[in-house]
């Protein structure tokens, strides 16, 4: 639930916040933690400073990006950044990302990253920043041995995109990859199901349904339903179902 790598099960176990990656706040996320041995209540973990890098000092980058000021402002919905990171003793290091978001017409505020170190993933998390706020990313690295420069890389995916369906006409998605340097095709559309007999039924964030109920399909357009969902009751003739859009996942 909060992207810290640890399944609810987990985090229940081991007495950590599912909501929260750093359940002790001393920096460290409770996955790592674990890996360290150390006491994710607890904090019992602590770093000195060695770098310091601001966003700007990049030196390869893909999707659209700028420097601005000394920031590294994303102009896609997809994309990475690399910054060369030198370091100064061998060992364990705890790598820290302050990331602000504008207001980008994303679903909600929670992003996507990964974040890799010489083209190898070290992390992948999800982190909450609420619009044009600002949050904390942070991450351990393996053991990197010093002296060296290594490649740090972060890579943010926010990209979606809401398609409008006609109930009774396909719709074709075409998708763009590698910045339109490829692309691919799809046909979507509505898909009748009975969920009075449907056990596997999972709605996603944003997933919407066309509901209507009746007792006899060739009489649709004489009978009348009335769906009550989360307070709000939706009727007319069983031939003009309602379309109904969804918030929040679940089943």
């Amino acid at each position: 639930m909060d992207g810290d790598g640890l399944s609810n099960r987990e985090e229940y176990l081991l007495g950590t916040r599912p909501d929260l990656a750093d359940s002790d706040g001393d920096g460290v996320s409770d996955f790592d933690e674990i890996r360290l041995h150390s006491d994710p209540l607890r904090m019992d973990v602590s770093f000195s400073p060695v770098a310091s890098l601001t966003g700007d000092a990049y030196t390869a980058s893909f999707g659209e990006w700028e420097k601005f000021g000394h920031a590294a402002h994303q102009r896609c919905r997809r994309g990475s950044v690399t910054w060369p990171l030198t370091v100064p003793a061998s060992g364990v290091h705890a790598v820290r990302f302050t990331i602000s978001a504008e207001y980008d017409g994303a679903r909600n505020d929670q992003h996507d990253f990964i974040i890799s170190l010489d083209d190898k993933p070290v992390s992948y998390q999800t982190i909450t920043i609420p619009d044009n706020g600002t949050s904390t990313l942070a991450v351990l690295t393996p053991w990197l041995s010093a002296p060296g420069t290594h490649q740090l890389t972060l890579f943010v995916d926010n990209s979606f995109t809401e398609v409008p369906l006609s109930p009774g006409t396909p719709a074709t998605l075409i998708f763009g990859f590698e910045n339109n340097a490829f692309s691919q095709s799809a046909t979507v559309q509505w898909q009748p199901t009975n969920i009075e007999f449907e056990d596997n039924l999972v709605i996603r964030e944003g997933d919407s349904l066309l509901l209507t109920a009746f007792d006899d399909a060739a009489k649709a357009s004489h009978e009348r339903y009335a769906i009550t969902i989360n307070g709000h009751t939706f009727t007319d003739t069983a031939d003009r179902p309602a379309p109904v859009a969804f918030d929040t996942p679940g089943t």
